[in-house]
This record gives C-alpha cells, structure tokens and sequence, in this order.
C-alpha cells in the first residue's frame, strides 16, 4: 500500500500556509490603505498603451471644481468636444468654464462608476454626464484590475455572487500591478517617446478624442476603403430642451432600445447619480446618434431601459441622426462619422454644440 504524506509536516507549515493565503486574499487593500495610494496615482499609473486614463489622472492631481465632467466608453470619448463646449460655455456664461472628457476604450458599468468615485474624492463637478450606450453587455471592463478597489462596498443583493466573486478576483488581479506603480512611482518616469504625443493631445484637448477619420463602415472587409478626413462645419437643428428631454413616458423623439440594462450594469449606473447627487451636482444622460446599422437612419433616440423598466430619476436627452442632420441623407451624413459607433471630430462638434444650451441651463 501506498502511504499518503500529510499536507503538511509542522504546525509551522500550516500557519505560513494560512499567512500567505490570507495575505493574498487581502492584497486589494495593500496599494489604497497601507500605501495609502490616491486616485490621481492609480490612474496615471495605469499604461500608456491605453491612452486616457494617464490624462485622467492627471486632471485628479490637479484637484479643484469642474463644471462638466464626461465619463463613459469610446462613444463618449469620440462624440464629447470638451474644448468646444469649454469655449461656448465660457462665452455665454462670461466666466471660464472647466469640461473633462474621462472616456475610455470600451463600455463598462463597474468602471464607469469607480472612475467617477475615485474622481468625487478629489474634485467636485457641477454636472457629470454620461452616454446611454447600447454597447456593453458582459463584465467586467476589460481593465478593471488597474482601477478596482472597492469589493467590500457592494449589498450582496445588488448583484450575484459570482459578480462580487469577479471584481474581487479583479482586485487581486490588479493589486501587485499597483503595489509596484506605488512603491516605484512609475507616474514620475518619463513615458515612452511613442506615447509622448498621443498625452500631449489628450491635454491640449481635455481628454477629448477627435478622430479625424474620414467613413469607413463597419462592414465594410476592404479596411483601404476608407474616406479622406475633411473638417465641415455645419449648423445643427435648433431644438428646445424639451424636444430633447425624455419624460419617462411614450415620446415620439425617442425609441426603445431592444435590450434592456441589466441588474448589473443598472445598479451601477444608478450607484453613479446618488453618489453624484450626494455631491450636489447634477447627472444627466445622453443618447448619442451612434450604433446605427449599415445604410439605416436613426430617426429617433434611442433609449435604453433600466432593469425592470425601473424610471431613471435623472434628466435623460438625446436627438436622432435626422434632428441632428436636418433635411440631409443617409450619404450626406457620413462625413460626419468614422464608423457607425462613433462620431468624427466634425461630426463631435455639430453634437456638441446641440447640447451646449442645455449644459448652459444646468450651470445657470
């Protein structure tokens, strides 16, 4: 007979068994409470290669208020015009106005949310605005692990266990990552030459990414195909507030999106306007005229639900590609775009302007 060996030989063995284990498990908490590393670090250790969150946390270093602050996934970071808006807010309200684009690659409830939390601890916006995306149905977002680190937070009736399971398997994923950005400062080191260039845009344009890419549709297999990039300027149907507001009710301007938020995403979300509101700003919602099908329109918003047709609290707005793009066609719209997910730098600017009078009414 074979004899099996204990697993372990001492008493010794086993609490450094234990120590380790436990040492582990609580590895999400070594950067944030035993260094004590701030949000403005953690992001701008997060690596070049992904672009804005460098930006990101930069703008949290600088501290302070922000009047309009963007937070979303690449629709947002392509459709928002920061420095457009800055300038027309700053001449209607004869004051400087601040506006952040903090968009990012990639839709993600959870993310959304820690950004804008770890934001609140360091700056305080009059108005956070984020895209009612129909992108984004799996969890969680692609680089959480570089962010997480709020598991112990979260009801356990919010979402399912296996979803608490997975952002906390994404904070021991990110924990040594931001153990050694911490120890080391990698924000103090010089980047890459090959990323010099993209941080200087992302600062010279407040975070904001304006593609200047001509159409090329997504399915379209010829990747050569592409349209040459040209700037247009173009003046934006005139709408009221109104028009543009969805009142929680059957709306002629607005459609339903076919696939609903789910449990997880919408509890985050709402995560997002109480503790916005808890700061005294305001949350606002927006439908971009984005994620359209080859050769189709949209005439009207779309809007997504929450889970369970729960009511949004918060002002939601949005205008179609046809209130947007009045009396044009479907040919004459894609100048404006890069693809049908995301707007140009052009075609940003029209969107812009269209809701620089209700960020106005917001900051009045």
């Amino acid at each position: 007979m074979y004899k099996v060996s204990p697993p372990f030989e001492s008493n010794l063995q086993v609490f450094l068994f234990l120590f380790i284990l436990i040492v582990l498990l609580a590895s999400p908490l070594i950067p944030t409470m035993l260094l004590d590393m701030k949000p403005s670090e953690k992001y701008q250790s997060v690596p070049l290669k992904y672009s804005n969150y460098h930006f990101i946390g930069e703008e949290m270093e600088l501290g302070g208020e922000i009047d309009v602050l963007f937070i979303g996934s690449s629709d947002a970071w392509t459709a928002f015009n920061a420095p457009y808006i800055s300038k027309m807010l700053s001449k209607d309200l004869g004051r400087k106005v601040r506006v952040s684009n903090f968009g990012t690659n990639w839709f993600g409830a959870e993310s959304y949310y820690i950004r804008l939390k770890d934001t609140l601890e360091v700056i305080k916006p009059k108005v956070v605005v984020m895209p009612d995306s129909s992108a984004g149905a799996n969890y969680p977002h692609e680089l959480t692990h570089f962010v997480w680190s709020e598991p112990q937070q979260i009801p356990y009736t919010a979402i399912s266990l296996r979803q608490r399971l997975t952002l906390y398997g994404a904070g021991l994923l990110g924990s040594p990552y931001q153990t050694y950005a911490k120890l080391v400062k990698i924000w103090e080191k010089q980047p890459r030459a090959q990323w010099v260039s993209s941080l200087k845009f992302f600062r010279d344009n407040d975070g904001f990414m304006g593609e200047e890419n001509g159409w090329l549709s997504h399915w379209d297999p010829d990747r050569d195909n592409r349209s040459e990039y040209k700037e247009i300027t173009y003046e934006p149907t005139t709408l009221s507030i109104e028009e543009m507001t969805y009142t929680n009710q059957k709306d002629e301007k607005f459609e339903d999106l076919h696939y609903k938020y789910n449990k997880y995403q919408t509890f985050f979300i709402k995560k997002m306007a109480e503790i916005t509101n808890e700061m005294g700003a305001k949350f606002i919602t927006v439908s971009i005229p984005t994620h359209f099908k080859e050769g189709k329109v949209l005439e009207k918003s779309v809007y997504r639900h929450l889970h369970d047709n729960e009511v949004k609290s918060w002002l939601h707005i949005g205008i179609s590609m046809t209130d947007l793009f009045h009396g044009s066609s479907y040919k004459e719209m894609t100048p404006f775009y890069s693809n049908e997910s995301h707007l140009n730098k052009s075609g940003a600017t029209v969107f812009s302007q269209s809701l620089v009078p209700i960020l106005k009414k917001e900051l009045e």
